[in-house]
């Protein structure tokens, strides 16, 4: 089964994939947060596994990027990341995919706090036999 964490020792599993963030509206802003995926069952492997951020239609101008990778991106780097990240195959119980996350607030917004059912994160991919 494909998990998320939120630390990566993958130890705090990451509840109904939910994010919270937290957003200065009046200037608009970006919030920046690792997540950590891995296959916590070596009976199972997984091919074509995407892994995106949900937005809820009623966030007008909200944007999500997702990197693969552990290294903190430049904003040019983040202008270049798309909304998805897809990962060929996992079959192992041992590799901890690194996956980066920046949610992106407009300006003029309510500075607020977001929970899950606005915004969480999206895996789909195919179990093999």
């Amino acid at each position: 089964m494909i998990v998320l964490y939120t630390d990566s020792e993958c130890t705090e599993e990451l509840t109904d994939n939910s994010i919270q963030t937290i957003h200065n509206g009046f200037l608009g802003e970006a919030d920046f947060f690792t997540i950590y995926l891995k296959n916590d069952n070596n009976a199972e492997s997984f091919s074509n596994v995407k892994v995106e951020i949900e937005i809820a239609p009623e966030l007008i101008g909200w944007s999500s990027k997702v990197f693969l990778g552990n290294e903190g991106l430049s904003e040019e780097e983040w202008s270049e990341a798309e909304e998805d990240v897809i990962i060929d195959s996992i079959s192992d119980t041992n590799t901890v995919y690194s996956i980066q996350c920046r949610i992106y607030c407009p300006a003029g917004e309510n500075s607020r706090v977001i929970k899950g059912d606005k915004v969480f994160i999206k895996v789909t991919g195919v179990q093999n036999d």
